[in-house]
């Protein structure tokens, strides 16, 4: 809604405040009239403080206080003993009240208790189960002091164990699990308890594959690791001076050559120079014999140079024979090492455990499986809330009325009539107020000529106008009372129902003290103490009882600043 069109309700809510005492008389005018008569005699104003205060808007309507409607106790599946017969063993009495936790009857020995709530025991509820009813159980037990653990619609142990403690606390063992279900308890436990050795006994598996090789085994392995290290040292030591050998007879068949061939350079000059016809020891010609025996030498010289090249040559295929050989040795002194090595890392090296290790893996799955299955049977297997045991009823306590049965009685269904304890009033209001009431709305209560008073809440609002009985124009309400105050019970009383409220203290001023200005904002002439005045701009609120809430926009406003709702002629005194 737009602020100018707030306003002018607000402002139009003037008119009713000067009905009800803040403007008395024709001779108050609002200061917009006081602004559009300037004739004499001059007017003196009239302010009212600023207070703090609560706004409400409520609807006031009155109804009519009964008590809660009387209503059959029906056991549609009473315990039973053997033979399938419900025998009452003990019977409800008349002109007792019942309260919430308490023992209504009992039935093949069996209790029939009772506990607030609005669905009926429709089924035996069991550990696990889950949903409205179990919550509603759950409320209940906490209710009468059992606690079930979370409120949270699950039935849990704790849950079982409220339940027990309960009937306990009456008198009465609880529901148990079944033969049967402690039987599949038992074949479940039994079931983790053989998973547990099948792990064991898979875990002695690895540990065994896993053991470490003995120590005189590592020891021997150890030595022949070292002695195939110090063979293959010696072989390559070998083969070294073997080298060297071979490689000094090489120098020294080199060594020969070369003087073989000098030699035989020498002889061959030797013998030219005297076929050139001097000799060269004497000079002279030479003599045929010196000439023959100068041939001899230089042949022999070439013979020479011949055996000195094979013998070089022999020492250097030696050599190479040699070479090979010390390599050859070296080679298999090194396998001999490389395998003395890998048989020491392959006893040494962690033994292949990947059966046994899936065995143990198989065999912890068993057991998570056995364990899960045992969990899952023990959340569903315990205390139960039986249905032929517990009755929940709307609204408790109750008074027990009429009882249709006696102890030795066969349960065939009616047991018991009873009548709620709690007030409800029988109300209606208009079409237009029931926009704003909803079920659970709060409401006071108040009989004015015994000055007696209570809260209730709005338990049921009808979905249209005429209906239970009311006028065809108002829609029907009922409201139940927060106490039991039974001098109220049949009484006619007044009802209030707040429907909108600034939800504490706000700045609030009478409506007789708003204005508009020409932009049609809200304001208030504020009085001051030299009796100048100033406008403030606000913005209006709430509105109820002849005030409006009031929040200042511009200027200065606080709590007990005076405020003008109007003026009055001056008096020929003044």
């Amino acid at each position: 809604m737009k602020r100018t069109t707030v306003l002018a309700v607000v402002l139009a809510g003037v008119v009713v405040a000067g009905a009800v005492g803040w403007i008395a008389g024709k001779s108050i005018k609002s200061p917009a009239q006081v602004a559009a008569e300037a004739e004499p005699p001059a007017a003196s104003r009239i302010t009212v403080p600023v207070e703090t205060r609560t706004i409400s808007s409520d609807i006031i309507i009155r109804g009519d206080v009964r008590f809660d409607l009387p209503a059959t106790v029906t056991l549609s599946d009473p315990p039973a003993v053997l033979g399938g017969a419900a025998i009452v063993t003990l019977a409800p009495e008349a002109d007792t009240d019942l309260a919430e936790g308490g023992l209504a009857m009992e039935v093949s020995g069996r209790p029939i208790l009772v506990l607030e709530g609005d669905l009926p025991m429709f089924r035996t509820m069991r550990p696990g189960d889950e949903g409205d009813d179990v919550l509603q159980m759950e409320e209940g037990l906490a209710r009468i002091g059992f606690d079930p653990g979370p409120v949270d619609g699950i039935f849990d142990t704790a849950t079982g164990n409220a339940i027990e403690a309960w009937y306990r606390s009456l008198g009465y063992l609880p529901v148990g699990p079944s033969d049967q279900e402690l039987a599949e308890l038992d074949a479940a436990e039994d079931g983790v308890a053989a998973a547990r050795e099948a792990v064991t006994a898979a875990n002695q598996a690895l540990t065994f594959a896993r053991q470490p090789l003995p120590q005189s085994q590592l020891l021997q392995m150890q030595s022949s690791v070292r002695a195939a290290e110090r063979a293959l040292q010696e072989q390559k030591d070998l083969a070294a001076s073997a080298d060297a050998a071979a490689a000094a007879v090489v120098g020294d068949a080199t060594q020969d050559l070369a003087t073989a061939e000098a030699a035989r350079v020498l002889a061959g000059d030797r013998l030219t120079q005297a076929q050139a016809g001097t000799h060269p020891d004497t000079g002279l010609p030479p003599t045929e014999e010196e000439l023959a025996q100068l041939v001899q030498e230089a042949a022999d010289a070439t013979a020479a140079v011949t055996v000195a090249q094979g013998g070089l040559d022999q020492a250097k295929t030696d050599q190479s024979q040699t070479k090979r050989q010390g390599e050859a040795m070296v080679a298999d002194a090194t396998d001999q090492l490389a395998i003395a090595t890998a048989q020491l890392a392959e006893t040494t090296a962690p033994p292949d455990t990947s059966a046994e290790r899936a065995a143990l893996a198989d065999a912890n799955k068993r057991l998570a499986d056995a364990q899960a299955d045992l969990a899952e049977l023990q959340a569903r297997t315990g205390n139960t809330a039986p249905r032929s045991e517990i009755l929940f009823l709307k609204s408790l306590p109750v008074r027990i009325d009429q009882v249709f049965v006696e102890r030795g009685d066969t349960v065939s269904g009616q047991v018991m009539q009873v009548t709620g304890s709690r007030l409800a009033i029988d109300s209606a209001i208009s079409q237009a107020d029931a926009q704003l009431v909803e079920v659970g709305d709060a409401v006071v209560i108040e009989e004015t000529f015994s000055d007696v008073s209570t809260t209730g809440k709005v338990s049921f609002k009808a979905d249209r106008a005429g209906t239970d009985d009311v006028d065809p124009q108002k829609v029907y309400v009922e409201i139940l009372a927060d106490e039991d105050i039974r001098e109220l019970n049949g009484m006619n009383v007044k009802l209030t129902i707040p429907v909108e409220t600034t939800g504490g203290e706000v700045m609030a001023v009478p409506l007789a003290a708003l204005s508009a200005a020409a932009d049609g904002t809200a304001r208030v002439q504020v009085e001051h103490d030299d009796l100048t005045t100033t406008f403030v701009e606000v913005t209006a609120g709430l509105s109820a009882g002849g005030f409006v809430q009031i929040t200042p926009i511009s200027g200065e406003l606080r709590a007990g600043d005076r405020v003008v709702v109007g003026t009055q002629p001056a008096t020929a005194d003044a």
